[in-house]
């Protein structure tokens, strides 16, 4: 159904707005007209024909140029990594500017087109469409463009926690580094501790809570999941996520993964896009889903081929039982954290200060009925399911059996050994509050938690009256020494 409709809306999307310009040319072939448009602008309806007929060709050209080259980067790169890491980035650099220019064409196209035909066909200008047509199509062309500059520049992912340096955790970084050394990978330029139950490494800028900008790799840990995680279990967490910044993964993760999300980003822009200027951000959006679903496939064949070797890389360092009862606790005690947000803002909104969210989220994930150490549920044998196809993870059946295991005999592996990865961090309770608190004041200044306005703070009309206060006061004042220096 997918490849029906792609079928069908490719040319009709492509060439729809072009055929309307050449019909439009074609009407107005035979008789010409001059006038002045608002009294000011003159237009005659002969060469008015011809630039409408040129701007059509250049659309189709532009569009078809462009479809093409989607398909033959496509067809050229296939699953292949390296050749994805040297072309994608360039090719979408050029095809954000290239659909930018496409809607600035069929921007020109509709207006010149409607004001040609209620000119020379209708005789009137309807002024309130042509003005709506014009805003819309000026707008479409903006976000456009914004969008082709995001992919051109990569925007700083967003990311809420504290950046570390070497000395403030030594016994974390120690770790990484040793984890590194056993990969023949480069240990982390940037080190992020937060609270989401949540381990990723990125090559792209990432923006703190706090400003600051960090450049180079950067791997995020989460300080509440380290409460579930053993060292081991973490050692092998670290060592499957630096791996993708070794070998041949480097430049895959480094140039098309930042790129390709950007992609989607900017799909999403031209969806975004409604009223007139949306029929001119349809063949944008058109192209840029092509290019998205042609190298789409590809991205999650390597992605899933990329997680089962990253797999093997942290089994390797603290071995494949650690691995799959790292991942497990995680897909199964990572449910329990929109609990523990929405405790914190039912907290704030009370007026009352949030529990340790990292205790209460391990308060959670080990519930008693889960048993003292969760053995309860992490016993449970792995389900074996095929993966969906927009997944880019294997399900965790599938990495186990990458990695020598049986699903069904992992019951009494999944349990936590010691000492427990928490132990690395200095200063926990600290790092703890730090984090907490920076949350709490995401969520405030999201808007997500309001809390009670303090009786005491005085409101706008209280501030605005105690200025005035003040203003008075101080003129007084002013007028008192002014009359003392006289008498002087």
């Amino acid at each position: 159904m997918l490849f029906l409709r792609r079928l069908i809306s490719l040319p009709l999307v492509i060439l729809g707005l072009p055929a309307l310009g050449l019909i439009t040319w074609d009407l107005l072939a035979g008789p010409g007209f001059r006038v002045r448009l608002f009294g000011v602008i003159p237009l005659d309806g002969h060469e008015g024909g011809e630039i409408l007929a040129g701007l059509s060709a250049a659309a189709v050209v532009l569009g078809v140029a462009l479809i093409c080259a989607v398909y033959a980067a496509a067809a050229v790169c296939g699953a292949d990594r390296r050749r994805l890491a040297v072309v994608f980035a360039p090719l979408v650099r050029c095809l954000s500017f290239g659909v930018a220019a496409l809607a600035l064409l069929q921007m020109s196209i509709a207006v010149l087109a409607a004001i040609l035909f209620c000119v020379g066909v209708l005789h009137f200008l309807p002024l309130g469409v042509l003005i709506g047509l014009v805003a819309g199509a000026f707008y479409t062309a903006e976000e456009l463009i914004r969008a082709a500059i995001g992919l051109s520049e990569p925007a700083a992912a967003a990311v809420d926690g504290i950046s570390v340096p070497q000395d403030a955790q030594p016994a974390l970084w120690r770790k990484l580094h040793e984890v590194a050394a056993e990969l023949g990978a480069r240990p982390p330029d940037n080190l992020v501790l937060g609270l989401a139950p949540a381990f990723f490494v990125t090559g792209g800028k990432v923006s703190l809570p706090n400003k600051t900008v960090l450049h180079g790799e950067t791997l995020y840990l989460s300080v509440a999941a380290m409460r579930l995680l053993s060292q081991r279990e973490l050692e092998a967490v670290i060592g499957h996520e630096l791996s993708h910044f070794a070998g041949d993964d480097t430049s895959f993760t480094l140039r098309f993964v930042p790129i390709y999300q950007r992609l989607y980003q900017a799909l999403a822009v031209s969806h975004a896009v409604q009223g007139y200027g949306a029929l001119s951000a349809l063949p944008p959006r058109v192209i840029l889903r092509e290019a998205f679903l042609s190298f789409a496939k590809a991205e999650r064949r390597i992605s899933r081929a990329r997680e089962i070797a990253a797999d093997r890389a942290g089994a390797a360092v603290a071995g494949p039982h650690a691995l799959i009862a790292a991942i497990r606790r995680m897909e199964l005690c990572s449910r329990q954290w929109p609990t523990v947000v929405q405790e914190a803002i039912a907290a704030i909104n009370e007026g009352s200060a949030p529990d340790n969210m990292c205790e209460r989220f391990a308060a959670l994930a080990l519930a008693p009925e889960q048993g003292s150490d969760g053995s309860a549920v992490m016993a449970q044998p792995v389900a074996s399911k095929q993966a969906r196809s927009s997944d880019t993870h294997p399900t965790l059946a599938v990495r186990a059996q990458a990695l020598g295991l049986d699903p069904g005999s992992l019951r009494s592996a999944l349990t936590p050994d010691t000492p427990p990865a928490d132990a690395l961090l200095d200063q926990q309770a600290a790092l703890e509050e730090s984090l907490g608190a920076l949350l709490r004041n995401g969520l405030i200044a999201s808007g997500v938690a309001r809390p009670p306005r303090d009786p005491n703070r005085p409101n706008y009309l209280q501030k605005k009256r105690l200025q005035r206060v003040r203003q008075a006061e101080s003129r007084k004042r002013r007028a008192a020494e002014s009359a003392a220096e006289q008498e002087v």
